[in-house]
């Protein structure tokens, strides 16, 4: 369950992580999103891969470890997606094999330089944070 003030938990999440250079497996899109649950949710989710993986093959072999896809892989500890037209403030999206976060009619994902944003209506899928 989202904290009560989890609004506000979000907008400092996304400000620290707008700040922070993009590293695979310390800070890719992986992270930001466990990082963004556990802020709004209090919820640990360990990134059982995190350690493994220094390139962008690599860490298509650890998805391929735990599931088909990335999506696959995010269902197994958040359920069932949602449709992209059902995404609300503060959910997890997916577009390609990159994981972002809803803010509304956009929503913010890692970039080599921070975080950047997307249309929330191209990305592909939704999970609810809950």
């Amino acid at each position: 369950m989202r904290y009560e003030n989890w609004p506000e938990l979000l907008d400092g999440c996304l400000r620290k992580w707008a700040l922070i250079p993009f590293v695979r497996e310390k800070t890719d899109c992986v992270e930001f999103a466990i990082d963004v649950i556990a802020v709004m949710t209090g919820r640990v989710i360990e990134n059982p891969e995190r350690g493994n993986y220094t390139t962008e093959q690599d860490a298509a072999r650890c998805i391929l470890r735990h599931g088909a896809n990335l999506a696959t892989v995010v269902t197994q500890y958040l359920g069932a997606p949602i449709p992209i037209t059902f995404a609300q403030r503060g959910d997890i999206v997916i577009r390609g094999n990159n994981l972002g976060v809803c803010v509304g009619v956009d929503s913010v994902f890692r970039s080599i330089v921070g975080t950047g944003m997307v249309p929330t209506l191209k990305c592909e899928q939704a999970w609810r944070v809950d």
